[in-house]
């Protein structure tokens, strides 16, 4: 009698979550750094404000605040799906 295994090698992807999906406002001399997809740009679960920046070009020295949902963040605070995030830098005038 041949036995076989039954048992089937489950791709690493079915075991990657679904990404989180970020509605983005870059404000004023920031706005060159927006995605196309600005409006529905996806991010890794887990991901936060500073892996954001990171993953837009952006340094931390060139965003002076940043909100998520209308609330103050840090660049701690960690994303979740839906999240509407603005990012605001500095400003000089005279």
């Amino acid at each position: 009698m041949i036995q076989t295994n039954t048992t089937q090698a489950v791709s690493g992807a079915c075991f990657q979550e679904k990404p989180i999906i970020l509605k983005l406002s870059l404000e004023s001399i920031l706005e060159k750094y927006a995605p196309d997809n600005a409006e529905h740009f996806p991010m890794p679960r887990d991901s936060t404000l500073v892996d954001l920046l990171k993953h837009l070009g952006l340094g931390e020295d060139q965003v002076m605040l940043a909100f998520v949902n209308g609330r103050m963040a840090n660049l701690k605070t960690r994303l979740a799906d839906r999240d509407a995030v603005s990012l605001c830098p500095y400003i000089c005038g005279g």
